[in-house]
């Protein structure tokens, strides 16, 4: 049972992390408003021209409790103890335009996590920086995966489609704890696919699907996602609003054992972006689980107690 437990309390910051990127990375609406260029989370309908260079920089910061039940001998659940558990992820990302006729482009991408766990419930998100108060937690840190990305428009006649894929895997001397908590355990490819349409002046609507494998010695990991947001663009253009709803399905499995776990979760999303140049960009996002079934009468995560916050920049070099 303990090491039942211990595997969903790894999984859940896993679950919400491949969610993080995908809403607030920066990318480019490129053609699509000549007027507008906007470059919003994840919905990536532009391909660089030819050595055209684009960076992004994402950190994303998730924190909430986590409730341990326990059974009564006439089998009713009670709250044994809450933890903070707070995630940090900070994910690096250059991609290059190869392509004459602006059709695909290559990159590269690295991920250093932080992770804590705290037994006080109560404290500070922000101890997931420091090795401070050992007496109640522990706090990890580290370099966890490099990757590669690739970014195409399949159908020239079809802009508006564009599909990403990607390949990471796990560097760094961590211990084995360490790489279970950081998601450094585990080699990733997964495939995003993003559909936009213009509704209206300066407001546009984005489907998105995304699906991820990770595998290692140890564990399997399957997740599926998918994704609608409305982009408004505000008053004289710098400035873009995106709320957004997202459903995530995860199922973990390890090779040795019978360990099976599937999580559900719905999220509520709001993004406010700057990009006052065509060239860069400030995005801010905040996410809610409206909806979570972590797949265990066991844990809980506890409700509004959950925050997660996202800052990404984004930048081109010709």
């Amino acid at each position: 049972m303990t090491r039942m437990l211990h595997n969903i309390r790894i999984l859940l910051p896993i679950t919400f992390l491949f969610f993080l990127p995908s809403f607030a990375s920066g990318q480019s609406l490129g053609f699509l408003d000549t007027t507008a260029q906007l470059f919003i989370g994840g919905a990536s309908t532009y391909i660089l021209p030819k050595d055209q260079v684009e960076v992004q920089f994402t950190n994303g910061l998730t924190s909430y409790w986590l409730a341990y039940y326990e059974f009564t001998s006439d089998n009713y659940s009670r709250i044994a103890n809450r933890h903070r558990i707070t995630f940090f992820q900070q994910k690096l990302r250059a991609m290059y335009g190869f392509s004459a006729s602006q059709r695909w482009d290559l990159g590269i991408e690295a991920n250093y996590n932080h992770y804590r766990d705290d037994d006080n419930a109560r404290s500070s998100p922000l101890r997931v920086f420091s090795d401070a108060h050992p007496e109640t937690g522990y706090s990890y840190r580290g370099l966890a995966t490099l990757g590669f990305r690739f970014r195409t428009t399949p159908l020239a006649s079809l802009p508006e489609w564009t599909v990403q894929a990607g390949y990471s895997f796990p560097v760094g001397s961590l211990s084995a704890t360490e790489k279970r908590l950081l998601n450094s355990d585990v080699s990733t490819v997964d495939v995003l696919s993003t559909f936009f349409r213009k509704i209206g002046e300066g407001s546009y609507y984005f489907v998105q699907a995304q699906g991820l494998y990770q595998y290692s010695d140890i564990r399997l990991n399957y997740q599926a996602s998918g994704s609608f947001f409305l982009v408004q663009r505000l008053g004289g253009g710098t400035w873009y609003l995106y709320p957004g709803v997202n459903y995530v399905w995860n199922a973990q499995s390890q090779k040795n054992g019978n360990f099976n776990n599937v999580t559900q979760i719905i999220f509520g999303g709001l993004g406010l972006q700057w990009q006052p140049r065509f060239r860069y960009s400030l995005s801010l996002v905040y996410l809610y689980p409206f909806r979570y079934d972590i797949g265990s009468p066991f844990l809980e995560v506890v409700p509004n107690s959950y925050a997660s916050v996202s800052l990404g920049l984004r930048v081109l070099f010709n």
